[in-house]
């Protein structure tokens, strides 16, 4: 009888690219809003019908286009 060695778990891969519903999800909002204004905007890798995108695109995307809310706070008099 040869000893068998146990098998360590297998550690997630990163993802390099994410796929278009994938990229909308991570962004927290719908297929439909990332189609209209996030996908003109950051680069994308096409092979036949597959469309991908890179999460250090989108997380550029985020950071570009956050804005500070102005205003008066709730707990403002």
């Amino acid at each position: 009888m040869s000893a068998t060695r146990p098998r360590r778990p297998l550690e997630p891969v990163p993802r390099l690219a994410l796929k278009r519903a994938e990229a909308a999800e991570a962004l927290g909002m719908g297929v439909t809003s990332f189609e209209q204004y996030v996908q003109p905007e950051v680069r994308c890798i096409r092979r036949g019908g597959l469309r991908l995108f890179l999460p250090d695109d989108l997380a550029r995307w985020a950071a570009q286009n956050a804005g500070i809310t102005l205003g008066r706070s709730r707990h403002e008099g």
